[in-house]
């Protein structure tokens, strides 16, 4: 019951914070200005957890279900749930690009055009540059470099290219880049391998589970400054015109 309360208390905050950082950056936003550094190494400390907070998660969550091999149909049920929820997500976001198009609009025609026309214009320099070093046409180069018109992406190509990004070739890659999905697959098959060795893994199991307790401990002390940090985030780093 206390969690909850202070779960309660904790959100009324944030959601005070952010009242209060918007009202500051109307009424002084020169001043405002001064405080975003708060926010942004609070949103650096959070995206610094993210992968190995997931990462751990997800193995505890595996680990936390014994001997895989052990599970049978139960254990089949939910490897199906987690891929038919991820490519819901996929197909979800699809569409939600391809028909609503969240952020068109956003800008004005003139300023796409204007953009448009200063990137061709830059690219055909290069590629006018490029043809008279290697002695060809300008449209070769063009065509060499995809500035051609790309066919549209068959179903086919999407989900190979869904296959594709389950997998990595380097997971420290992956994890600079924040790359969750082979970070997430590899973190399921390495918890699985873990409950199938017995108890000479249990160390090694332990510390996992010790290191998510860890983590999660870490993120609870960050939501305790959440609200002063929304605060910052919410703040402009332009002034209102």
């Amino acid at each position: 019951m206390s969690s909850e309360k202070h779960s309660g208390r904790q959100t009324l905050y944030i959601c005070a914070a952010i009242v209060i950082a918007i009202g500051l950056a109307i009424t002084a936003p020169t001043i405002s200005m001064k405080f975003h550094l708060g926010g942004e190494v609070f949103l650096n400390l959070l995206k610094m957890m993210v992968v190995p907070l997931v990462m751990s998660s997800v193995m505890c969550g595996i680990l936390g279900m014994g001997d895989v091999r052990k599970l049978g149909k139960p254990g089949l049920y939910t490897i199906l749930y987690y891929l038919c929820t991820t490519i819901l997500a996929v197909f979800v976001g699809l569409v939600v690009v391809n028909v609503i198009r969240p952020g068109v609009g956003t800008v004005s025609e003139e300023t796409l055009a204007e953009m448009k026309g200063d990137e061709a214009a830059t690219g055909e320099v290069i590629y006018e540059y490029l043809a008279t070093q290697v002695d060809v046409s300008k449209e070769k180069v063009a065509e060499f470099f995809g500035a051609a018109e790309q066919a549209e992406p068959s179903i086919g190509m999407i989900v190979e290219n869904l296959v594709t990004s389950l997998f990595t070739d380097n997971l420290f890659t992956a994890a600079s880049e924040t790359n969750l999905l082979p970070l997430i697959v590899f973190s399921i098959i390495f918890a699985g391998m873990l409950t199938t060795l017995g108890e000479n893994v249990d160390t090694l199991k332990t510390g996992i589970e010790q290191i998510n307790h860890a983590l999660m401990a870490f993120v609870m002390l960050l939501m305790k400054v959440a609200p002063v940090s929304y605060t910052h985030l919410t703040l402009p780093t332009t002034p209102y015109v």
